[in-house]
């Protein structure tokens, strides 16, 4: 992508790994915030990666488990049990980033810990190929 910020490249430090200044990052998490505004949470994925295929396949299931930190250290030390969001898509979509977040938008999904941040979505280690789990970091 081409920046549009005046100096990147300029050695001021505000390049970050993704060739994208700082102004090119912020108008790009302001696109997303625009795209999905009914969200709790911060979605920490650029615009070309909102597109990216997570699955071949037409359903799949979101696992949604509660067990970082932010829940064992509870004075009641219950841990949530993991809630279940099926995503499908329709004939000629693909599995992308941006129909999983807008599904989930839909379902209710929430993000209900110091993790705000949806990095994307892994395929799960025990759930075979049609179960991921959100990527969140704080």
């Amino acid at each position: 992508m081409h920046c549009v910020c005046k100096g990147c490249g300029d050695g001021d430090g505000d390049d970050d790994d993704d060739g994208l200044c700082l102004g090119d990052y912020e108008a790009q998490q302001n696109e997303v915030n625009r795209l999905f505004p009914d969200v709790d949470f911060t979605i920490a994925l650029l615009l070309d990666e909102l597109d990216e295929v997570i699955s071949p396949l037409n359903k799949i299931i979101v696992k949604q488990t509660f067990d970082c930190y932010c829940y064992r250290s509870e004075p009641t030390g219950h841990i949530p049990v993991p809630k279940w969001y099926p995503v499908h898509c329709r004939e000629g979509e693909k599995m992308t980033n941006r129909l999983v977040i807008k599904e989930l938008a839909r379902q209710g999904f929430s993000l209900e810990c110091n993790h705000r941040f949806l990095e994307g979505f892994n395929r799960s280690v025990n759930g075979g190929e049609c179960q991921f789990e959100p990527a969140t970091g704080s």
